[in-house]
């Protein structure tokens, strides 16, 4: 029997697959996934102390307290998922644009 303190982690395990996949899949969109999942991550840790834990949402998790490990990783990992999931699935890439103005001719 699993204690009802690592139910929450160990239903972040799908979105975990999920990023490692996205990640390795897609080594051009290492480092746009790298940022949102920080910066989501981050966010999540604080929009679940001010926001969500306010009314409701009081999971358990591994530390017992009101924000947890499990929240900066669910953050982190729906940060990169968002980040990369329209390049994976219509199979498009970021192109680079030259930055110089073009002249015209006229």
């Amino acid at each position: 029997m699993i204690q009802e303190k690592f139910v929450y982690l160990i239903a972040l395990i799908p979105f975990c697959v999920i990023w490692s996949i996205c990640y390795i899949k897609r080594k051009d969109l290492r480092r746009e996934i790298m940022i949102m999942s920080l910066l989501i991550g981050f966010l999540s840790v604080a929009t679940s102390y001010y926001w969500w834990t306010i009314d409701w949402w009081r999971p358990l998790n591994i530390t017992s307290t009101k924000v947890g490990i499990e929240d900066l990783i669910m953050g982190f990992t729906t940060g990169g998922i968002m980040a990369s999931l329209y390049e994976i699935v219509f199979k498009k890439g970021f192109s680079k644009r030259n930055s110089q103005y073009y002249k015209h001719d006229g």
